[in-house]
């Protein structure tokens, strides 16, 4: 099971939210469990995705750690976020057997 994580800006906030994840980071060895980090532009905003790979008795506590992260993001005019738990293909297949 994964956690996604999405977060979308625009350009022009670029600088502060590079500097939030600089500051929110500086202090945290890399998370072993992430298995992707991807940024990308879409409709002309920045966006940036990343998938954490969890075991599902914690992926409540998980999701709600990037919660508490991801609302220190909220005075960033702008700034979107979504956090959802999901599936791999062989998961969600094992549901539908």
């Amino acid at each position: 099971m994964y956690i996604m994580m999405k977060s979308v800006y625009p350009p022009h906030v670029r600088k502060k939210v590079g500097a939030r994840f600089l500051e929110l980071t500086k202090d945290k060895p890399p998370n072993p469990a992430v298995k992707v980090l991807s940024t990308h532009t879409e409709n002309g905003k920045f966006v940036a995705i990343q998938f954490e790979e969890v075991a599902p008795e914690n992926l409540g506590q998980r999701i709600a750690d990037y919660m508490k992260t991801m609302i220190k993001y909220e005075d960033i005019e702008g700034f979107e976020y979504e956090v959802r738990g999901t599936f791999t293909v062989e998961e969600a297949f094992k549901l539908v057997e």
